[in-house]
C-alpha cells in the first residue's frame, strides 16, 4: 500500500510554485474529496482520505510562508462569489443625515388672512415659541395698502437647528376697497425667487446661498359657514401659480362638527369650480405618494385651533 503520508510531507517541501497551485483549491473541491473518501469503505480508500487533510495543511503552511514575506502569490480558498459585494451605499443615508444635522434646515412661511383669525397664535402654537409676535397697532394703517412683516427665529431641538422665517400680511382684506390687496404678497414672493436665481447663476457666489424663498403659504379662511368670498377665490387662484398654498379654516372650534364638515364641502366645491389647486399638487406628485396625497387633498381646508395658554380645571 502506498505511503500517502510521505506524499503529503513532500508536497510541503516542494518549491513555492507547487504550493501556489495547491492553495488554489476551493473549499468545495476539498469537501468533495472528503465525501468521496468517506463513502468508500475499502482500506485503500481509507488511506487515501488523508490526502485532503494534507492539502489543507499545505494551504495553511503556504499562508504562513506568505506572512513571513515570501514571494508566493496566494489565492484565498474562499470563492469570491461567496462574499457579498459592498461599495458603501448603505452608508449614504447616514452621511446625508450627518450633513443635514450640521447645516440645519430652513423653513420660510407666509401667512395670509384677515385680522383676528389667529394667525400669530397658530404659528406660535405649532412651533412652541414666539415665532410671530402679536401685532400692536400703534399707528393707523393705510386705507389701501397691505403691509408685510417678517420675523426670523432659530429653533434648536435635539441638536437639530431650524431657521424659521414667517412673513405676515397685516391689513390684508381689512379695508373698504380691497382691490389688488394681494399685490404686495405676490411681489414679495416673486422677488425672493428672482434674488435666489440671480445668486445661484452668479459666477462669484458664496459657498452657501441664503434661501429666502417662500416654501409654503398658509391661507386663513374665516369660519363663516357659507361659501368662499370672491376675494378669497381671487387671491387663491393667483397664489396657486407661485407658491404652495395650504388653506385652513381659522378658529374651527367656533363651528360644530356638522357645520365644519358642511363648510369644508362647500369650499371644496368652490375650489373645483374655480380651478383652485391646493398643496400637495397632483401635477407634480410622485406615483408612490398618490394615495396619501389624495387623502390630504380630501381633508383640505384643514380645521385648525391654536392657543398659547394652558388652562387647567
Amino acid at each position: 500500500m502506498a505511503d500517502h503520508s510521505g506524499a503529503g510531507i513532500n508536497t510541503v517541501n516542494t518549491k513555492p510554485r507547487v504550493v501556489s497551485h495547491i492553495s488554489k483549491l476551493s473549499i468545495n473541491e476539498v469537501n468533495e474529496v472528503k465525501e468521496s473518501s468517506s463513502a468508500d469503505s475499502s482500506p485503500d480508500s481509507a488511506s487515501s482520505a488523508t490526502a485532503p487533510e494534507s492539502l489543507l495543511q499545505t494551504s495553511s503552511a503556504a499562508s504562513r510562508l506568505t506572512e513571513k514575506g515570501d514571494d508566493v502569490q496566494m489565492t484565498s480558498a474562499v470563492s469570491p462569489e461567496m462574499a457579498p459585494p459592498s461599495i458603501g451605499l448603505d452608508l449614504l443615508q447616514d452621511q446625508v443625515r450627518r450633513i443635514a444635522r450640521r447645516k440645519g434646515f430652513t423653513l420660510n412661511l407666509m401667512v395670509i388672512g384677515r385680522s383676528g383669525l389667529g394667525k400669530s397664535t397658530l404659528i406660535n402654537t405649532l412651533f412652541r415659541t414666539t415665532a410671530l409676535p402679536h401685532e400692536i397697532e400703534s399707528k393707523p394703517t393705510s386705507a389701501t395698502t397691505t403691509c408685510l412683516r417678517t420675523t426670523r427665529t432659530v429653533i434648536v431641538e435635539d441638536g437639530v437647528k431650524l431657521e424659521l422665517t414667517v412673513t405676515d400680511t397685516p391689513g390684508f382684506g381689512d379695508h373698504i376697497s380691497n382691490t389688488n390687496c394681494w399685490e404686495p404678497a405676490m411681489s414679495y414672493i416673486e422677488s425672493q425667487y428672482d434674488r435666489y436665481l440671480k445668486e445661484e447663476q452668479s459666477t462669484d457666489r458664496g459657498r452657501f446661498i441664503s434661501d429666502s424663498r417662500i416654501h409654503c403659504c398658509l391661507y386663513f379662511i374665516a369660519p363663516t359657514g357659507h361659501n368662499l368670498p370672491a376675494l378669497d377665490l381671487q387671491v387663491l387662484k393667483r397664489l396657486n401659480g407661485v407658491v404652495n398654498v395650504i388653506p385652513v379654516i381659522a378658529k374651527a372650534d367656533s363651528l360644530t362638527m356638522e357645520e365644519r364638515d358642511e363648510f369644508r364641502s362647500r369650499i371644496q366645491t368652490d375650489f373645483k369650480k374655480n380651478g383652485v389647486q391646493v398643496y400637495p399638487s397632483a401635477q407634480y406628485e410622485h406615483y408612490d405618494d398618490r394615495d396619501m396625497n389624495e387623502t390630504y387633498r380630501n381633508l383640505a381646508p384643514f380645521a385648525v385651533v391654536g392657543s398659547e395658554k394652558l388652562y387647567k380645571n
